[in-house]
Parts: structure tokens; C-alpha cells; sequence
């Protein structure tokens, strides 16, 4: 018998709905089994809220009882259903619709929201009977109705993508996922997940520049200066206050995915990469105010126009020339290690116009592009160039953030050489390391963010997406397209491979995702033809659903982690308990408006809020600035009137504050007085009421 044979469709359909009736029984005496509270119980035994998830249950079972019998007896009527949903056209949206629901209720039954209801509360665990029902049914009416109709679903689906991917440059489509991307941003503006520390140095260092502090020369940072003038800027025009800091990111990572959009032929795709670090950049501190993340959405719109001006380099333009300069040479200002991919990119879109059949006068055009891309590159290097000279900080520049970070801090970091891009480009982007496959599970719960890569949709799904596209990228020919990825990925894990640190390798990995689901790479022609071809077809189709997956996926779990405590979210979860730190140790100063704040080892978020500058230009003093600063901040100590908080039980990376910083301890316990058992003034503050 075949599909054809309308006895055996009717009876299948029948079953089908019989099975789910028998499904029902089976969850009401699960319910039933469960333990339960006697002072809660008002019929039987059982709760209201017990009663009330059997009714509903119990009317669900008995209507697919219902339909089993009508269609078991009835062939008439089956004939009527068959013929009704055949003839629909919303029958791929039924689908759709049913599949979401799927998920939907398998989101509730695993990751339920805290705040509404709660994983393994006694509520959950009977609800658990329902969704299970809810489950099967909704599957095997999706398993039932797809073999009934498999041709009609199979023509929708190949439809839909080719409608998705002529909306793969809709201006529209794109602008929609960029504001959505920016009202899920506006939910985390003042979520912190971890190291809220480099985020307080950034704060700090720019409210210290606003205010006429020399970067470098009065404040000292081995890091390069964009974040640091931008957050001064912003200062400048909103005052001190962290919610409008917080939206400038935001606002300003929204302008460079639009301007992007204008010189890329990839808009969607960028569209869904800003719509995907709102969900999931906040697990690699995407939402806060620290360089790798915004060193990492300034290298992937750079990206984003290299890749059409490799597919299309007949079509380019000075403007998007000078964009592309532009965005890299930003990020080079705000990651010097952004140097290297940008560099590589920058060359061989260059070289690949440049050697185009169609543009005969090469010296002239080189000469032209030359002048496009160091205008642009450059910008942002002149204009720190004319400020550290008419400041005289240049030199201090040198010594601070290339110097220091060679000879002091390279002592505590890991060495970052092209040695480790090598190893990445020669290793497969280290693919196959076994810390990536720790966790396999898709409900995988990690208990900090140290564990967050040691699982097959993180760790593994970035590096896996990267070469996928490559390859296909080889496969179909489009070989500089390919390899230039290969080699941009493998030079930005030359930095970092783990934590906040990879935000740009994630972010390169969620814009290649995307631009692979869009459609640009993969090919949706019906699978007809010779054997190679349907293989190749199929295994295209699978592939892509297998990336769709994962990466939904991910979001889901993402977002299910911001929102699993949904006070995390407010203002006073972390920014109120610092705020009022700091304002406690204003009220230990009496007012004096020459008093000076050090707080170390590092908690630089305090001077921001507190609004009380430095006594040092170290506003922080860890192992590596102890070896160049420790002895200047002692000497500052006997000259100002100074309060000090320092956590002597801290430890970094291993070295316990209690050795690194034994001098100065060693002097305010001499020197200094103790006010409310642990904070430490001058003797100038002590008499302070």
C-alpha cells in the first residue's frame, strides 16, 4: 500500500488521532502521581491548579478521541479534510506556525522566564504533563500533515528561500532588523554580566579627559585612546551619568551597521548580526564599554563592505573606499591588534581592483586608491597625532601603550605573536580542540562565563561557520572571497581565543552565520538532475538547516540567560550598590573639595561615580603597573589629602594584593589613619566628623 491509497491515509490520520488521546490519558496520570500539598487540596486530593491542568488536558484527549473515531468511521468526512488542506494556501505558514509553537513550548518547559514561572517549582513540575502533551501533539500533527501534503511543503519551503534571498538587499528588511537590534540593546543599558573593571577604567579615563586631564601624560592607560575620547565627548555633551554613555554605544554601533549597509551589498546580513549581538554580545560584554567589542562591530562592517567590493569590484566607489579605511582605522585606534586583518583585507581589496582587465591605466588608479585608503585609515591617527603633540604626550604614548605593554604587562599576558596566527591558519582556526566538545548538550547550563566556550555551540560553532564558508566559497569558485576570510579569522584569533577577549572573532563568526543563512552562498534550485548534483543539493539544504539551528539556538539560549533574573536588569542590581559606595566615601572627605580618591587594587568605577579625580595618574594598581607606578603613588599619598580604600583579600591572577602592593600597604598603615575600619585617609582628612 502507498501514500496514494486513501484507506491507508485515512487510517493513519486516524491513529494518529487515537495516539494522542492515549498520549492525554497518559500525562493526566502523570499529573495525578505527582506529590502534592493536602492543605492545598479542594476535590480528590487535588489542587485547583492541579484540576484545572487535568480539565484541560482531559478536553484535549477527548477531542482527538473525537476526530479518531469521525475519521476511522467516516471516510466522507477524512475525504473533506484531505481535500480542504490540500487546496489551502497558507499551508507552509501552518507549518511555520505550528514549529514556533513547538518551540515556543519546549522554551517553557526548559527555560521558562523566572520572573513568570520557575524552573522546578512545584507549579513547573505539573505543568510539565501539559507541555509534554502540547508537544507530542503539535508534532505529530506536523509529521501527519506534511506526509499527507509532503509536496505542496516541499514547494513552499523552496519558495520561501528564494524570496528570502531576494530579500537578501532589501533596504527595509534591514532597517527593521537594525531597530529591533537596538530596542532589544535598550533592555541591557545598564546589565552587567562581569569584569565591570575595564568598563570603570574606560568611564573614568574619559570623564578625567573631559574634565582637561591629559591621556597618558596625567592619566596613565596602555591601551590605545578612541574609546576613551569617545566616552569624553559623550561626557562633554550628557554629563556624568552612565545611561546616556550607555546609549551612545549603542547608537553609535547602529550608525556604523547603517552606513555599512550603504556600501555593502550584504545589508540583511548585517541587519541580522546587529539583531544577534543584541542577544547574545551581552555573554562577551557586547553592552558595555570596553575596546573588544567595539574594536569588534567596526572590523566586521569593514568586512561587510570588503566582501562586496571583492564580489563586485567594477562597482566601487570612493566613498565606500574611504568607509572601509575609515571603520579599520577606528578599529586599529581602539585595538592596535585590529592592525593585522584590517591591513590584510585593506591589501587584497586593493590588489584584487587593482588587477581588474578593465582598468588599463594601473598606476594612476593605484595612486588613486592609494590617497582613498591612507585618507581614511588614517583619520583617526592624525587627529590623536595633533592632540598628543599640542599636549606634549606623544612620548608618554610610546611608553604607555607600546612600550609598556612589550617589555611589563607581556610578563603577566600571554604573548601575542603571528606565531599564533599561524598556528590558527595551519590548525583549521584549532577547530578540533577538545575543550569546544566538553559540553555537547544543547541544554548545557554554564555556572560562569569562564565555561561559556566549552561548548559545541560557542566554541565550536564559531570556527565551524568560518570555515564553512570558506569552503564553499572555494567550492563555487569565488576562491580570494575564501581565502580572504580564512585569513582575516585566522589573524584575529591571533589576540584571543577565549572570553571577552574573542568579541571580535564573534561577532566576525555571527556575520558570516548570517551571511550564510541569507543566501548568497548556498544554492535552493529543486533537487533534479544527476546523482552528484542531488547529493550536492541535499547536503547544501542540510547543512544550512543544521547552521539555521545552532545559531537560533544560541540566540534562544542567550537571551533565556539575560532574563533568567530579570532584576539584573535594573539600575540598582549593580550601578545602585556602587553608587552608593562611592557616595559613602564622599561623605568620609566632609566636603573637602581637594580631596583626592585611590581605590586598588581595581574598582576605577568608583572615581567616575564618587566624582572625585585621582590622587595618582594610576587609577588602578595591579601586578604589572605596580612595577613602573607603586613608588609614585606613595609619594603623591604624603602630599594630598587622599582617601583609600584597598582590598587587601584581593587577588589577581594569581598574585595576592597583600605581595604585589606590600610597600604601600607597609606606608598607610604607618602613616595614614583608619576611618570606619577600613578605609584609610590622610591625616588631613582624619580629623573629619
Amino acid at each position: 500500500m502507498s501514500k496514494s491509497d486513501p484507506s491507508l491515509r485515512r487510517k493513519t490520520v486516524a491513529f494518529s488521532c487515537f495516539l494522542c488521546f492515549v498520549e492525554g490519558i497518559a500525562c493526566v496520570l502523570w499529573l495525578a502521581l505527582i506529590p502534592g500539598d493536602a492543605k492545598n487540596a479542594i476535590l480528590w486530593g487535588f489542587s485547583s491548579q492541579r484540576l484545572m491542568i487535568s480539565a484541560i488536558i482531559v478536553i484535549g484527549s477527548i477531542g482527538f478521541l473525537i476526530l479518531s473515531s469521525l475519521f476511522w468511521r467516516k471516510g466522507d468526512l477524512f475525504d473533506s479534510f484531505f481535500i480542504a488542506i490540500k487546496k489551502t494556501k497558507y499551508l507552509g505558514w501552518v507549518n511555520l506556525a505550528l514549529g514556533i509553537s513547538f518551540l515556543a513550548v519546549l522554551g517553557l518547559l526548559f527555560f521558562p522566564p523566572a520572573g513568570i514561572l520557575k524552573y522546578g517549582s512545584a507549579y513547573h513540575q505539573r505543568l510539565v504533563p501539559l507541555f509534554i502533551f502540547i508537544l507530542l501533539s503539535i508534532l505529530q500533527t506536523i509529521i501527519v500533515v506534511d506526509w499527507l501534503t509532503w509536496n505542496q511543503v516541499k514547494e513552499w519551503c523552496i519558495q520561501t528561500m528564494k524570496r528570502t534571498r531576494r530579500l537578501d538587499q532589501s533596504v527595509w528588511v534591514s532597517i527593521g532588523l537594525l531597530l529591533l537590534s537596538v530596542f532589544i540593546a535598550l533592555t541591557q543599558v545598564y546589565y552587567v554580566y562581569y569584569n565591570f573593571g575595564d568598563e570603570g577604567t574606560t568611564l573614568t579615563t574619559g570623564w578625567l579627559i573631559s574634565k582637561g586631564w591629559v591621556l597618558h601624560k596625567e592619566i596613565f592607560s596602555h591601551h590605545f585612546p578612541f574609546l576613551y575620547f569617545f566616552v569624553a565627548l559623550m561626557v562633554k555633551l550628557f554629563g556624568i551619568a552612565i545611561l546616556p554613555i550607555r546609549l551612545s554605544l549603542i547608537f553609535f554601533r547602529t550608525l556604523v551597521f547603517a552606513i555599512s549597509m550603504k556600501f555593502s551589498r550584504y545589508r540583511v546580513a548585517l541587519g541580522i548580526t546587529a539583531l544577534a549581538w543584541s542577544l547574545i554580545g551581552h555573554l562577551y560584554l557586547g553592552n558595555i564599554l570596553i575596546y573588544y567589542s567595539l574594536s569588534g562591530f567596526l572590523l566586521v562592517c569593514s568586512i561587510a563592505i570588503g566582501l562586496t567590493l571583492l564580489n563586485e569590484p567594477q562597482k566601487y566607489s570612493k566613498a565606500g573606499i574611504f568607509t572601509l579605511s575609515l571603520f579599520s582605522g577606528l578599529a586599529v585606534m581602539t585595538d592596535p591588534f585590529m592592525l593585522f586583518p584590517t591591513a590584510a583585507l585593506l591589501i587584497i581589496v586593493m590588489l584584487n581592483i587593482l588587477f581588474q582587465k578593465s582598468n588599463p591605466t594601473k598606476l594612476r588608479l593605484f595612486i588613486k586608491l592609494g590617497a582613498i585608503v591612507c585618507s581614511g585609515y588614517g583619520a583617526g591617527l592624525a587627529c590623536y597625532l595633533i592632540y598628543a603633540l599640542s599636549t606634549g604626550s606623544l612620548t608618554d604614548f610610546y611608553h604607555q601603550a607600546i612600550l609598556f605593554n612589550a617589555v611589563t604587562y607581556s610578563k603577566y599576558s600571554p604573548s601575542i605573536n603571528f606565531g599564533n596566527a599561524f598556528n590558527m591558519f595551519k590548525n583549521g582556526l584549532d577547530i578540533f580542540n577538545p575543550l569546544w566538545f566538553t559540553n555537547t548538550s544543547p541544554f548545557y547550563t554554564w555556572d560562569s562565563y569562564i565555561e561559556l566556550d566549552a561548548w559545541v555551540f560557542t566554541g565550536f560553532f564559531y570556527r565551524f561557520v568560518i570555515l564553512l564558508a570558506s569552503l564553499f566559497c572555494l567550492l563555487k569558485r569565488r576562491y580570494l572571497t575564501g581565502i580572504t576570510l580564512y585569513v582575516v579569522a585566522s589573524l584575529v584569533m591571533m589576540r584571543a581565543t577565549r572570553f571577552f577577549y574573542e568579541s571580535p572573532l564573534v561577532l566576525l563568526s555571527i556575520f558570516i552565520c548570517a551571511w550564510l543563512l541569507s543566501g548568497d552562498v548556498f544554492s535552493w534550485q529543486k533537487v533534479t538532475g544527476r546523482f552528484w548534483s542531488n547529493t550536492r543539493q541535499i547536503a547544501q539544504k542540510t547543512i544550512w538547516v543544521i547552521v539555521l539551528l545552532m545559531f537560533c539556538w544560541l540566540n534562544i539560549r542567550a537571551v533565556h540567560f539575560l532574563f533568567k533574573d530579570i532584576d539584573q536588569l535594573q539600575y540598582e542590581y549593580f550601578f545602585g550598590v556602587k553608587k552608593n559606595e562611592a557616595n559613602s566615601l564622599k561623605r568620609l572627605t566632609c566636603g573637602n573639595e581637594n580631596a583626592r580618591l585611590l581605590v586598588y587594587p581595581y574598582d576605577p568605577i568608583l572615581y567616575f561615580l564618587a566624582q572625585m579625580p585621582p590622587a595618582s595618574k594610576f587609577i588602578y594598581m595591579l601586578p604589572w603597573t605596580v612595577e613602573i607606578g607603586q613608588d609614585e603613588v606613595i609619594h603623591a599619598l604624603k602630599e594630598k589629602p587622599v582617601m583609600l580604600y584597598i582590598d587587601r583579600e584581593a587577588n589577581v591572577w594569581g598574585y595576592p594584593v597583600k605581595d604585589f602592593l606590600a610597600d604601600l600597604l607597609n606606608y598607610v598603615d604607618n602613616y595614614y589613619v583608619r576611618k570606619k575600619g577600613v578605609f584609610l585617609v590622610s591625616p588631613s582628612l582624619a580629623e573629619c566628623k
